[in-house]
């Protein structure tokens, strides 16, 4: 067995050494996720924004590991005062205090605890590793086809407690299982207007103040504030705020398990069903939060001063919308011919997700992905601007190997690479629509480093 994993390494390298390979086709031990949208009837279009959601592409980089449970009412989980100073939050001073934007956000992690013990997430996701049959019985079939493993063997170990097999038991737990992560999300809208007319009254109660000592800094200031109003009172803002849990597995956990609840088909236990599904063995731990910001701007065309070029495949257009980040990032969404205003706000939806979940993955080391070079030299990879790439970072590079000791997989650094700034894929969610995007041909980005990387080698970026 160790030597036919040994030859399909070598074979698989040589191969990818003559040619690009994709994501999909390289074999390796990826983090898991499972993703959940909080909703709420705080924001519009709701529909449209869970639907965007839903239809969004799964990031390619983690075993998809979903549920059947996609999203949850967060107004179903109260939040009481108890909850509250527990959490070492000060208490509401009544009860029945409606809550802000601001106290939301921070009750938030407790809702969302309350719904995965509520729900028995964490057993659900144990549950999908361990492949649960509608009769209760377990096998290891999903863990041998993510880690490389043998199933036979690993549940030989189990039934009979022998050695075999129990190296590769105690590597897909801490490997695999305890890799398995949860991003609970919620979006808010917020229309602009009423926030630009809030900032407008304050800057023009500041250009009165200036009006008899300096009547030149208050036309400036009259007038930068009247500017800045009619350019963002249109449209909205879309707040995303993201929460990464984390599921808890270690040896006394998969000790229990594997003792106490674990049963294949030749040992079917109506006790042991009952016992794991009402089981609290298992728990998510709370990780980290980050939040991202996008905003909408609408405007007609027959209001702009200036006069912008139209797109050369679109004759006519009366509406444009853009949508930028916090660093005035441009998308022109004309292009998008079906052009609605809930394709808008999905498009910001999605972008914003995107976002939030790369900030996640900066903050939190454990939550970073590894990804395999599409080529050797030049050194490409199938990553871009939708993971943050803008030039200049630095990735680790790794070989996959097979222990002589263990037969295991190990990860040996081989390599640093850097991101070359002139040479970044915009692999965005709906990037053909970004103007700035519009004639170009890159769909990898390229790396600068040494020759005698290959193919298939994995890379992992350093904080």
């Amino acid at each position: 067995m160790k030597n036919l994993l040994l030859f399909i390494i070598i074979t698989s390298s040589t191969i990818f050494a003559q040619k690009g390979v994709d994501i999909e086709t390289v074999k390796y031990q990826r983090s898991s996720l499972h993703t959940i949208i909080i909703e709420g009837d705080h924001f519009p279009f709701k529909e449209t924004i869970l639907k965007a959601h839903y239809n969004a592409p799964f990031p390619e980089k983690y075993n998809n590991h979903m549920l059947e449970e996609k999203s949850f009412q967060h107004k179903m989980y109260k939040v009481s005062n108890d909850d509250r100073m527990a959490r070492g939050l000060k208490p509401k001073k009544k009860e029945s205090e409606s809550d802000s934007l601001l106290q939301r956000a921070e009750e938030m992690p407790i809702k969302i605890e309350k719904y995965f013990k509520h729900k028995k997430i964490a057993n659900q996701l144990v549950a999908k590793w361990f492949n649960r049959q509608p009769d209760g019985t377990f096998n290891m079939d999903l863990i041998s086809e993510r880690g490389v493993y043998n199933a036979t063997e690993m549940e030989e170990s189990i039934a009979k407690s022998t050695v075999k097999g129990q190296a590769a038991i105690t590597d897909a737990g801490e490997e695999l299982i305890n890799n398995t992560f949860v991003v609970v999300s919620a979006s808010y809208f917020v229309e602009n207007e009423p926030i630009a007319a809030a900032i407008r009254a304050a800057a023009l109660i500041v250009a009165d103040e200036l009006e008899k000592n300096n009547p030149m800094a208050s036309v400036l200031t009259r007038t930068g504030a009247e500017i800045l109003y009619e350019s963002t009172k249109d449209g909205y803002s879309v707040f995303t705020g993201a929460h990464l849990y984390q599921l808890k597995w270690n040896d006394s956990i998969a000790s229990i398990f594997y003792k106490d609840l674990w049963m294949d088909n030749s040992n079917v236990d109506p006790e042991k069903i009952i016992a794991f599904d009402e089981s609290d063995l298992f728990e998510m731990v709370y990780v980290g939060s980050q939040a991202a910001k996008t905003h909408i701007a609408m405007w007609n065309k027959n209001k702009e001063k200036k006069k912008r070029k139209k797109p050369k495949f679109q004759k006519d257009y009366f509406n444009k919308t853009t949508v930028s980040s916090e660093k005035k990032e441009k998308v022109d969404l004309n292009k998008i011919m079906t052009n609605t205003k809930k394709e808008y706000l999905a498009l910001a939806t999605v972008r914003n997700f995107e976002k939030v979940f790369v900030k996640l993955q900066k903050e939190y080391d454990i939550f970073k992905t590894k990804t395999p070079l599409h080529t050797g030299y030049p050194i490409t990879a199938k990553i871009g601007k939708k993971e943050g790439l803008k030039g200049g970072e630095k990735f680790e590079v790794f070989e996959q190997i097979i222990s002589p000791k263990t037969g295991l997989m190990e990860y040996k650094q081989v390599g640093m690479i850097k991101v070359d700034k002139k040479q970044v894929w915009d692999n965005r969610f709906k990037s053909e629509f970004n103007s700035e995007n519009e004639y170009s041909d890159i769909n990898v980005t390229t790396f600068k480093g040494k020759k005698n990387l290959k193919a298939g080698m994995l890379i992992k970026q350093k904080k």
